[in-house]
């Protein structure tokens, strides 16, 4: 709960609108999340091939990609971890040898 005894989900404008009735006004524009790929190189820029004008972004450059997108009115984006494979390996063997 917030500090005014909301539930979590009415808490902040944006929950609010997601969850709302279309009588107050609000677009189904209003509740779109744009989805985005992270990799752990922070100025990583690479072309998702099984998703045409898909990208994976390090942050420095989902920073940069999201800027004029919220000033036209983005509101959400779901973030979604890219870990290189020598990073999963080396966990994976760390892992295995406990």
């Amino acid at each position: 709960m917030s500090r005014f005894g909301l539930h979590s989900g009415y808490f902040h404008p944006v929950l609010r609108s997601w969850q709302c009735d279309n009588d107050h006004g609000d677009s189904y524009l209003d509740r779109l999340m744009l989805p985005l790929f992270v990799l752990d190189d922070p100025d990583g820029d690479e072309a998702v091939g099984s998703m045409p004008g898909v990208r994976r972004m390090g942050v420095n450059t989902t920073v940069e990609f999201l800027r004029p997108l919220v000033e036209k009115g983005l509101r959400a984006v779901l973030l979604f971890s890219v870990t290189s494979m020598e990073k999963v390996r080396i966990r994976a063997q760390f892992y295995c040898c406990m």
